[in-house]
């Protein structure tokens, strides 16, 4: 147990400042603890052939469109760009706000996410990389990669195509793609969470398909 207030003020300025260095520590180091358990929840696919995803977009756009967004007229829906890059058998997830600042770096790597450099641990970024892969996985792999009572492509009336992952009993994400076409193309798509966030997802040009152009 540390001093109490009273009894700190009387420690040397030395000791009183390793206590507190070692209370920050422990509080981060909790917090983290229970960030990266709760990490462990969201859904990835098991056994999935990484080399599989590099027919897939590794550079998009997505625009986040909240259930209930504030009630002010001004405010910008939330824009990222993530970048996925294939490191031997691992994934490393970045996502970039509209200044190009990095607000989450994670690595996929088998079956677990765990934080890649000094950014703090960002669960919502963890929740759409998750949901992002799923849209990604072939859906030759999703049984194997998910359960085959996990998940269920449907088609709609209009031709257009849900993809929904069932997660303790609800639909966690559902995907929707404009066409069954889509699905295998480089076209934009959409996901929407089990709280009501839908990301609108657009792929970009990666430096190599920039530079061909």
């Amino acid at each position: 147990m540390p001093p109490e207030p009273s009894k700190m003020n009387r420690l040397p300025y030395f000791l009183r400042s390793a206590i507190r260095n070692w209370q920050s520590s422990l509080c981060i180091g909790m917090l983290a603890l229970l960030t990266s358990c709760a990490s462990q929840s969201i859904p990835v696919p098991k056994g999935i052939s990484v080399t599989t995803l590099t027919e897939f977009p590794h550079r998009v756009l997505v625009t986040e469109t909240q259930s209930n967004p504030p009630p002010i007229p001004f405010i910008i829906r939330p824009i990222w760009q993530i970048v996925v890059q294939k490191e031997g058998a691992s994934l490393r997830w970045l996502r970039f706000d509209p200044l190009g600042i990095p607000d989450a770096r994670q690595i996929l790597q088998q079956g677990r996410w765990r934080n890649d450099g000094f950014i703090y641990p960002n669960p919502q970024a963890r929740e759409m990389f998750a949901a992002l892969l799923f849209a990604w996985v072939p859906e030759q792999e999703l049984n194997t990669s998910y359960g085959k009572q996990n998940w269920r492509n449907s088609p709609q009336a209009d031709g257009s195509i849900n993809r929904a992952l069932f997660h303790q009993g609800q639909a966690r994400w559902i995907v929707h793609w404009p066409s069954a076409e889509s699905m295998y193309k480089n076209a934009t798509f959409s996901i929407k969470h089990a709280d009501g966030t839908v990301w609108k997802v657009s792929p970009l040009a990666t430096e190599e398909e920039s530079q061909v152009k």
